[in-house]
């Protein structure tokens, strides 16, 4: 598989003096990273492999006509793939989104690799926490449940164990990728608080960070959604309190990281007016001087400093101080809004249906 050309040496499992090891699910996600082809391809094809998997479980056991499909167990496919996927793409994009920072770390080329390294790798222990999470709500949740797995109408112990094992790493994903993106929150407002050079002028480094935020809170709202979708179709989806605590989540992971870059934009922004007026201070005062001596050959050039005073005071003011563009802010919303619409419509529909 084609590397991105945003991945550094920090991704490359050979390179040496990383600070901790990878997780396992960095080590997969490197591993199919390796395989011939586009990513897209790679996942689009696990994807038709495992609705296939699904099915082809039940067909073994009897319980399903060979060649049949169940469209649940074909939706269960999106959940094993998806948060493998976002997890590559959120590790790519984290990586671009440090080389456009990385202009404002005045640090050793070392340090700046350790950095990148921490943003787009999990420590292994917190990657066998986020399984021990899986294998123990995995479990629960097959047992708890079975008819949702198909397992009421099993004939032997084969669709029990793959459910089992299929909900355990769907889990254990979902539980890296939000070990992951919490640790990103972190990380991200540490990164911001040790820029330099703050610039109004040149605000692409300053937004970096915004895309991959937003990206995180988008994944997790497309899983929100389609979960909403799976509901409003009637089929087995997330549990209610699970959708809210990632909804939630989403916002607090696009927004959260960001403003400690805010404040910093803030404070140059009051600092660069403060500049301006205090020059068209002194402007105002050397035209003053000039009336009172009855000097005024000079005051057409002050009027003219004045005026482009003024025009650079407007010019500031208008520079925004949350630190990502406006288009990203308006896509993410719509995209938080989607789930809410959905719930709403399908809920007026019951009453009407």
């Amino acid at each position: 598989m084609t590397q991105d050309a945003a991945t550094s040496l920090v991704t490359d499992p050979r390179h040496s003096g990383n600070p901790y090891a990878r997780s396992w699910i960095d080590q997969l996600i490197e591993w199919t990273d390796r395989i011939p082809g586009p990513s897209w391809l790679f996942y689009a094809v696990a994807l038709l492999a495992f609705a296939l998997a699904n099915n082809a479980v039940f067909w073994l056991d009897g319980s399903l006509a060979t060649g049949s499909f169940d469209v649940v167990r074909v939706i269960d496919s999106v959940f094993i793939v998806f948060f493998g996927a976002l997890y590559l793409d959120l590790k790519l994009l984290a990586s671009r989104s440090f080389h456009i920072f990385r202009p404002l770390l005045k640090l050793p080329e070392s340090d700046l690799r350790v950095m990148e390294f921490r943003l787009t790798a999990l420590p292994r222990w917190l990657g066998w926490l986020a399984l021990l999470v899986g294998i123990g709500l995995g479990i629960v949740s097959v047992r708890s449940d079975p008819s949702a797995y198909g397992l009421d109408m099993a004939r032997t112990v084969l669709p029990l164990i793959y459910q089992s094992a299929a909900q355990i790493f769907v889990i254990a994903s979902m539980a890296a990728l939000i070990l992951q993106t919490i640790r990103q929150l972190r990380l991200v407002n540490d990164l911001h608080r040790r820029a330099s050079d703050i610039d109004l002028f040149h605000l692409a480094p300053v937004h970096a960070f915004a895309s991959l935020t937003a990206r995180a809170g988008t994944g997790l709202i497309l899983f929100m959604l389609f979960n909403s979708v799976l509901e409003a179709s009637g089929i087995p989806a997330a549990p209610l309190y699970v959708v809210v605590a990632i909804g939630a989540l989403a916002i607090f992971v696009f927004v959260m990281p960001l403003l400690g870059m805010r404040k910093r934009l803030k404070d140059e922004k009051a600092r660069l007016l403060t500049e301006t007026n205090e020059a068209i201070k002194v402007t105002i005062g050397r035209i003053h001087d000039e009336v009172s001596s009855d000097k005024y050959e000079k005051i057409s050039g002050m009027n003219t400093a004045m005026n482009a005073l003024i025009a650079e005071r407007q010019l500031i003011q208008g520079i925004s101080i949350w630190p990502w563009e406006a288009s990203t802010s308006r896509g993410f919303a719509s995209t938080l809004l989607l789930p809410i619409v959905i719930w709403l419509v399908t809920r007026l529909l019951g009453r009407f249906i």
